[in-house]
């Protein structure tokens, strides 16, 4: 394995994250993290490509750290260039959500995350991929793409109720999609209203979809939903909002580390909670501990 460098760090900006309030979020904790890591690389992303050709010229360039300021999209970014590598990420949780932050136990609150950062030591953590693509939190198949595209159509900022609100909608206008799901040796065919394949316990601003989930615990977990008149529908939601929907009728969950999944028609896939351009088939796996991840602290196991 190449020598990394000793002491290099890359810090980006990313303008974009947070609403654009994340740049000036991470400039009050600049003097502290100058102070830690003295010669910082500081760049600033002109797209989310070129966030992710940041991160993969760090690794290349054996840099020791690369820290990324945002939320869930911004680490999602991030983890493309730095998965399987031995450059550390470090993360100033800034984003909705903060699923990923939050399942790796790392404070959200702006300095509280920058001195746990410089203190804090790296962590095998675990990936999931799409066709080899790594996401850190879920890949999802179904409504949550209309949901997005809903969302990225309004022109105001968007908060955690706007994404409520939206997945409600779609909850009771989406017709759903067929799947056909290879996982575990068994085949399910199924028409789903929300197919969702999780490395961390919550997606979406804190939603439990995969209560017992882990990115410390090398597996994946999925959680399928079948469609059903509506009132049932709303009623899983509700249930899954307070993660006691495993179980219920409906919905298939459990473990699987390497799933296939196809249907009659293309369906679209996202990462992390963004838009992509991957249609059914897709293979999704497991990345296990394929990110170090500076300060991870698994709350379940100390």
């Amino acid at each position: 394995m190449a020598t990394l460098k000793a002491g290099s760090t890359r810090v980006i900006l990313n303008p974009s994250a947070a609403a654009g309030r994340a740049a000036g979020q991470i400039n009050s904790v600049r003097a502290m993290l100058d102070h830690a890591w003295p010669g910082i690389d500081w760049c600033e992303s002109r797209s989310g490509a070129h966030l992710t050709e940041l991160c993969a010229e760090a690794a290349a360039a054996n840099y020791e750290r690369v820290v990324v300021a945002g939320g869930d999209g911004t680490i999602h970014l991030a983890v493309r260039g730095l998965a399987n590598t031995a450059t550390q990420l470090g993360v100033i949780p800034l984003g909705t959500g903060n699923d990923f932050a939050r399942a790796a136990g790392l404070p959200l609150e702006t300095e509280v995350a920058a001195k746990h950062l410089i203190e804090g030591v790296a962590r095998p953590v675990d990936l999931g991929a799409v066709n080899g693509i790594p996401f850190c939190c879920v890949a999802g198949i179904g409504m949550d793409t209309p949901a997005l595209e809903f969302i990225h159509s309004l022109p105001f900022a968007k908060r955690n109720i706007v994404y409520q609100a939206a997945a409600v909608k779609t909850l009771l206008t989406y017709p759903g999609c067929e799947l056909e799901v290879e996982l575990n040796g068994a085949t399910v065919r199924e028409r789903v209203i929300f197919a969702a394949f999780s490395n961390t316990p919550t997606y979406a601003g804190g939603n439990p979809i995969a209560p017992t989930g882990s990115v410390f615990d090398g597996q994946l977990d999925y959680c399928l939903f079948a469609k059903r008149p509506k009132a049932a529908l709303f009623k899983t939601f509700l249930e899954m909002r307070a993660g006691q929907h495993i179980g219920r009728d409906g919905v298939l969950s459990g473990v699987a580390n390497k799933v296939r999944v196809s249907g009659p028609a293309p369906v679209a896939v996202t990462l992390d909670g963004e838009l992509t351009d991957i249609r059914t088939p897709v293979e999704i796996t497991l990345m296990p501990g394929a990110i170090q991840l500076i300060g991870a602290t698994d709350a379940k196991r100390g």
